[in-house]
């Protein structure tokens, strides 16, 4: 999807009114893609100033936002500003109070970001996904920063005053369901099933929040584990194709072996017909699924709002990412509070 130039401040104005809180969900569904394309095409015409308007309403517009499309599609807008420009928003952000005036920005645009995270897919989910690991591992420098900054005693001069210091340890974000409340409930002491169900109800009643980095290498670790269930799945279905065809032959042969030589004619003279027919479904079958194909590729192709972000292979990115990370010290810190399932994940790759 391209957008003539020409016309950017008309465009522009029609992300302004979609964005405008009285507009219902259901007619901005899209409107984060647009801004998306908006500001990646329009880039060196737009100006800083209106970058910045679109943002702030962008923000206004999530804090309203009720149905989970809107919230992914503004969402998505931070996700593509991140993986360009990580500092620049991060800064941007963390200056800007959130429309609820509790927080700053970035708080509560991470809250909403790795609450709908899992509810990601196709482009949007590796946009999303490709995004955090860039964030995640921003925090992971500014602590090792942090961590020199205090063994040479200069912290209260160096981060204080910094404003490209952000630290993204502190920042706290809901923890509220099953997911996140997991690794609570697999270190607790309590055994019994009735006294786990309760510590579970307890732990969804109670409003938890945990470090936002934390949340998001968790996120990345199961979106990880997701990807390799579904290739197992795919690739056990190959499999079971391929033996029930192995057991067809098999007992054809068998059946050939017990009859004389009039009945085998017959039966194999009856088997060319049945094969001649089954080939003929076979190139139906092909055909239409070649055009399916192309039709999905078609419908890939126009979600794609960043030719950089289409061309990665999410898993390759995720599996050198989390090697990456298991590697480094501060990893301990992390580890203690996966689950099994995500730990075991990590001493695989």
């Amino acid at each position: 999807m391209k957008l003539n130039l020409i016309f950017y401040p008309r465009n522009k104005k029609i992300c302004i009114n979609l964005l405008n809180p009285h507009t219902s969900d259901s007619s901005a569904a899209f409107v984060g893609r647009l801004i998306v394309i908006l500001i990646m095409q329009s880039n060196q015409i737009i100006g800083h100033e209106n970058i910045q308007h679109l943002l702030r309403s962008t923000l206004v517009r999530l804090n309203t936002s009720k149905e989970l499309p809107i919230m992914q599609s503004l969402i998505l807008v931070f996700a593509h500003l991140l993986y360009m420009d990580l500092s620049t928003i991060l800064v941007f952000l963390n200056t800007l109070p959130a429309p609820d005036g509790t927080k700053s920005a970035l708080e509560f645009v991470m809250d909403k970001w790795l609450g709908i995270q899992r509810y990601f897919h196709g482009y949007e989910n590796k946009a999303s996904t490709v995004a955090l690991c860039r964030l995640f591992q921003h925090a992971l420098q500014q602590q090792q920063q942090q961590q020199q900054a205090n063994t040479a005693n200069n912290q209260d001069n160096s981060n204080s005053n910094d404003l490209n210091f952000i630290n993204l340890n502190q920042i706290q974000v809901s923890c509220d369901d099953e997911f996140d409340c997991m690794d609570s409930l697999e270190h607790t002491s309590a055994r019994t099933r009735s006294q786990m169900n309760q510590l579970g109800k307890n732990l969804k009643q109670k409003k938890r929040f945990v470090p936002c980095t934390l949340k998001i290498l968790k996120l990345l670790i199961n979106e990880m584990i997701h990807i390799q269930e579904y290739k197992t799945e795919h690739n056990d279905d190959d499999d079971d194709g391929e033996d029930f065809d192995d057991d067809d032959v098999d007992s054809d042969e068998d059946d050939d072996d017990d009859n004389d030589d009039n009945q085998y004619g017959q039966n194999l003279d009856s088997s060319m017909k049945s094969s001649s027919n089954k080939q003929q479904m076979i190139d139906l079958t092909d055909l239409l699924a070649m055009e399916n194909d192309q039709d999905d590729d078609d419908d890939d192709d126009n979600e794609i709002l960043s030719e950089e972000i289409g061309e990665l292979d999410l898993e390759n990115v995720l599996r050198n990412f989390l090697c990456e990370f298991r590697q480094l010290p501060m990893a301990r810190d992390f580890i203690v509070h996966l689950t099994s399932t995500e730990s075991n994940l990590l001493e695989r790759l």
